[in-house]
């Protein structure tokens, strides 16, 4: 099951050409989509829904703290540009 596979994920992942563009100039994606240990713990976010949803406010959380401080709204709302 490609929820128990992370070298399957990867694999399925890096078969798409736009993901192998984005990884090439990407560095920072390119790593991650290297790492065993980061590739299982998404995993297990995608498996659990209590998980993601935690995950998903410490994230909300960490941005509201951001905004809190000087200079950190301007920050913020480049961050969400350039999504």
């Amino acid at each position: 099951m490609l929820l128990n596979n992370p070298e399957l994920m990867r694999s399925l992942m890096m078969a798409n050409p736009e993901m192998q563009a984005l990884a090439e100039r990407n560095p920072e994606l390119a790593h991650m989509l290297n790492d065993p240990a980061l590739l299982r713990q998404s995993l297990e976010y995608a498996r659990n829904p209590s998980m993601m949803a935690e995950l998903q406010r410490n994230t909300d959380r960490a941005m509201q703290n951001i905004e809190m401080l000087p200079g950190g709204t301007h920050r913020s709302a480049a961050h969400k540009t350039n999504r």
